[in-house]
């Protein structure tokens, strides 16, 4: 590896001996590989697509130095190329930052099904699955795991991979605030709309399991004769069930208004 004239870094990638011929990869490439890779490597960290749904590391890495060498060709000329060592760590630190904002708004969309499922755990009585799940180290909720692979089936329908995309392109072409007012601002809004959102999945369920209480609690005072506690927890939890299949269409539009709140979020944080 060695420095022209204008410091620029250029790496030998094949000689020919006979004709003393080198064929060289301009350095422009290279950081904008370089680039892609950090910042799709640090979006795949903490990304729920790949770290929730248990894709293998290898696949990860695969995926990301084929998006990277991908979109690198295009990118070439966008990222400037650093001249020290100083500025290339200060150009891997922001790529790495961008790339776990990206990913962490991602996780907010993921985050508000998956809350939302807790909750109606809690509300129809299918919390005591938590607590007896043998072949989970951790306590596991039953309609959390149900609603984050609908709202990723449904993030996957959206398009929502292709924003993530185009946010990272956009990403180059202007430079956010990554450590400033603005990106805490974003990610704070961020976490207030999808608690909204949430709230919004699991009221229609609410609802119904707050009627049901107070009817099985009446009858309980007009026939005290009744096992409430027996006849109250599998009719509860059957109401829940028929409930929760008639609002599963409040997941499909909470999860097009998460996408649509990221979308909002990323604009006015990059001034686009």
């Amino acid at each position: 590896m060695d420095v022209d004239a204008n410091r620029q870094l250029r790496l030998s990638i094949f000689s020919c001996h006979r004709t003393g011929r080198r064929m060289t990869l301009d350095s422009a490439f290279l950081i904008a590989l370089l680039a892609v890779f950090l910042r799709t490597s640090a979006m795949v960290l903490v990304s729920p697509l790949f770290v929730s749904t248990g894709v293998p590391t290898k696949v990860r890495v695969f995926f990301c130095a084929g998006l990277a060498l991908a979109l690198s060709p295009a990118l070439a000329g966008q990222i400037p190329v650093p001249h020290d060592l100083y500025e290339l760590v200060t150009l891997a630190a922001r790529e790495v930052a961008f790339g776990l904002i990206l990913g962490f708004l991602v996780q907010m969309v993921m985050l508000a099904a998956q809350v939302a499922g807790s909750f109606l755990d809690l509300s129809i009585g299918l919390g005591l699955a938590s607590v007896l799940a043998p072949s989970q180290t951790l306590p596991t909720s039953v309609l959390a795991r149900f609603k984050f692979f609908l709202a990723l089936l449904l993030f996957l329908s959206l398009d929502g991979h292709h924003l993530l995309i185009q946010a990272m392109l956009a990403g180059y072409r202007v430079q956010p605030d990554l450590v400033g007012a603005g990106a805490m601002q974003m990610l704070l809004s961020g976490l207030w709309y999808m608690s909204l959102i949430a709230l919004q999945i699991a009221l229609p369920v609410t609802a119904v399991s707050l009627v049901v209480d107070a009817t099985f609690g009446i009858m309980s005072r007009a026939v005290p004769q009744i096992n409430i506690l027996i006849a109250g927890l599998s009719g509860k939890m059957l109401l829940g069930i028929v409930a929760l299949s008639l609002s599963l269409p409040t997941l499909a539009v909470g999860v097009n208004r998460s996408l649509e709140s990221v979308q909002s979020l990323l604009r006015a944080w990059m001034g686009l």
